[in-house]
């Protein structure tokens, strides 16, 4: 494993792995000296008291380790949820894709869950299985000599050696599991967020029978990693039986046969062989590790925004950009946007409109130049104060499962009066009123109950009820008639704050006082910037 990998892991999580697995080591030596003794005992008819007293301190250590191991899954599995909740809690939202998403899921879902089992089970496997047949090959040269000990050593890691051979086989082979499961997460997600357009499409559509492909592949390859374990597993528990065979034919042969060492080397060689089936499975887990491991280190090294703690007092909301360049938005001078402010974003397809919302909101820093609100680096205003400052409604709207009240206030403390007077303003008295439960009737799976125009308003009560003294607005009314419009921009005219709106219509209706042309041609990405 790369031990960069190892190392993206918190640190307490890494010393609880290593403190189990010590201990499993522990369980292996001792265990291994209590066979031993066993044999010992059989071979020179030795008392059986003090190997009673050994077998039973060999159980408690095994409990003690065992209930340490599940203790530090749940531990481990608390930690990595609470490290995944910081590390996305900073990464830049530009990060965010279709595929980011799929492995987040799928780290939260699968891949957390199955570091849990880590402690609590893997580790017995790759450890204690692999220390019990070595110690006790150790143990059998000193207790039988060279030449009956040296055979069933040289016999046992044989076995270990093509053991070792399989493993990697099954490794090579099961490589590209994760990968297929991670695709099928991936077009589970496409087609969940695009569900209600694939049922408009016709059955044959490629867009449906992408998503059984990727059923039918990771069907295939998990049938192919089944037959090439289940051949392994009897290749090695015929193995495993193999050093018994040899050293009982050598003892008949060779040494007489001499039945208290015959019995002897039987328990320990069947002992030192059980592991071996056991371990074909290491080889599939330890794959799932690195490859979790992998998953989450991509999550841990995802871009970041640099959050300032300093509390910040803004004493007014002006808005300034100076010179910004970042992806396609170039805005080579100097705007000031006073408060209260309406500003018409205007420019073609890929001009930046969008970006520029995101940057003013801090989905992402700017490359090049500088934003300030109150005369205050952006960069240098906390999240949490930024949050307060800004309201965003984008061109998806985002619903959730619930009612109308629900979706409005998003958990906050709000009065029913206020959210239904918000509800109102934005011309959504029709939903309320089709039904006896108004603002509490429920509106569908992520609103599927509503409308795309009745949405967008449902989006737009949501801004305006946290009273942001700055309102971004990307596309909002694109899925209004024209009268609807009218009525949601006539409201919007009387917001206390600066609005800076984006809209595929023509922007007379918001009565703008300020006006920003971006350009999406290289040649020609000087901003025009005037005052209505």
């Amino acid at each position: 494993m790369n031990k960069a990998l190892w190392q993206t892991l918190p640190q307490t999580i890494r010393q609880r792995i290593l403190l189990v697995g010590l201990g499993w080591t522990i369980v292996a030596a001792v265990e291994s000296i209590v066979y031993l003794c066993l044999a010992y005992t059989i071979m020179y008819h030795q008392d059986w008291k003090s190997l009673a007293s050994l077998a039973i301190l060999s159980i408690v250590i095994t409990i003690v380790v065992t209930r340490f191991g599940f203790l530090s899954g749940v531990y481990v599995a608390g930690n990595l949820y609470r490290s995944l909740g910081e590390i996305l809690s900073k990464i830049k939202l530009s990060w965010f894709t279709t595929q980011t998403r799929s492995q987040i899921n799928t780290m939260a879902g699968q891949g957390i869950p199955f570091m849990m089992s880590i402690p609590a089970h893997q580790l017995k496997t790759l450890i204690y299985t692999f220390f019990l047949p070595f110690f006790i090959c150790i143990g059998m040269l000193g207790l039988f000599g060279f030449m009956i000990g040296g055979l069933a050593f040289v016999l046992i890691i044989s076995a270990f050696i093509f053991q070792y051979l399989l493993q990697r086989f099954i490794l090579q082979k099961d490589k590209s599991r994760n990968t297929t499961n991670n695709q099928v997460q991936k077009h589970i997600m496409q087609f969940v967020d695009a569900i209600d357009l694939f049922r408009t499409l016709p059955q044959e559509s490629t867009a449906i029978t992408h998503l059984v492909t990727q059923w039918q592949n990771q069907e295939k390859h998990l049938s192919t990693i089944n037959n090439i374990t289940s051949i392994t597993s009897s290749l090695l528990t015929l193995i495993s039986v193999l050093p018994l065979i040899v050293i009982a034919i050598y003892l008949i042969i060779i040494d007489n046969g001499q039945p208290a060492l015959m019995v002897a080397l039987f328990i320990l060689i069947l002992r030192a062989s059980t592991p071996l089936v056991e371990l074909v499975s290491a080889a599939l887990h330890w794959n799932d590790w690195v490859h979790i491991l992998k998953e989450y280190a991509t999550i841990y090294q995802a871009p970041t925004l640099e959050q300032s703690h300093a509390t910040t007092i803004i004493n007014t909301y002006d808005i300034s950009l100076s010179n910004i360049r970042y992806k396609n938005l170039n805005i080579n001078t100097h705007i000031t946007i006073p408060f209260g402010n309406r500003v018409w974003l205007r420019g073609d397809s890929a001009s930046g409109k969008s970006s520029l919302l995101s940057l003013l909101i801090r989905f992402d820093d700017v490359e090049q130049g500088e934003i300030t609100i109150g005369s205050i680096p952006i960069q240098q205003i906390a999240y949490e104060d930024l949050i307060k400052t800004v309201a965003y409604v984008e061109q998806e709207t985002v619903l959730f499962t619930g009612t109308l009240a629900q979706n409005i206030s998003l958990g906050r403390d709000i009065p029913e009066e206020e959210i239904e007077k918000v509800a109102r303003q934005m011309a959504l008295s029709d939903v309320i009123d089709r039904s006896p439960l108004g603002i509490h009737q429920s509106i569908g799976r992520q609103g599927e109950a509503l409308s795309g125009g009745e949405k967008q308003r449902v989006a737009l009560a949501r801004a305006l009820l946290k009273k942001a003294p700055i309102l971004l607005l990307d596309e909002v009314t694109s899925a209004l008639d024209i009268a609807i419009e009218k009525e949601v921009v006539q409201a919007l005219l009387s917001y206390q704050g600066t609005i800076i709106f984006v809209t595929h219509r023509g922007g007379e209706l918001w009565q703008g006082h300020q006006e920003i042309m971006l350009s999406s041609h290289t040649k020609n990405k000087n901003t025009k910037y005037q005052y209505i």
